[in-house]
């Protein structure tokens, strides 16, 4: 292979995880099988705590929507008590930032770069811009 291309540019890696990985102090416990989890509530806080995007997130376990139109209705009369349209709307169940949450690490075929091929195998590096991999460092360690 002459031209490097990205795993996900030949049809059957398309849009295909490749591994996943679980970044963790605690791996001798997972590995004898206890698991540890946070719930959607911790990462919600964690961004909004820190401002940190990484493993914070203040949309989990949200339904996010964008370019919407809307109407609300009054449940006794059905009467159309409001509409309108909105550039964004988040909503979440309550009852769900509570509920564990197991985070991995996903790498998908669109972060690897083809540099080489046999009959068995195709040989890929990682392709992460230097934000990326400093970012990915800081959050999950070197």
């Amino acid at each position: 292979m002459k031209t490097r291309i990205k795993l996900s540019e030949i049809p059957k890696y398309k849009d295909s995880i490749i591994a996943f990985f679980k970044f963790t102090p605690f791996i001798a416990d997972l590995m004898r099988g206890n698991l540890y989890m946070n719930n959607f509530r911790y990462y919600i806080d964690r961004e909004i705590e820190t401002g940190d995007r990484g493993v914070g997130d203040k949309l989990e376990a949200s339904q996010v929507m964008a370019n919407i139109k809307f109407r609300m209705y009054d449940n006794e009369t059905g009467n159309l008590a409001l509409e309108g349209t909105g550039a964004r709307s988040n909503l979440r169940v309550k009852e769900n930032e509570k509920r564990p949450v197991f985070c991995l690490f996903a790498l998908i075929s669109d972060n690897l770069v083809v540099v080489g091929e046999n009959k068995e195998f195709y040989i890929a590096e990682f392709d992460y811009s230097e934000e990326a991999q400093e970012k990915m460092i800081s959050e999950f360690g070197n």
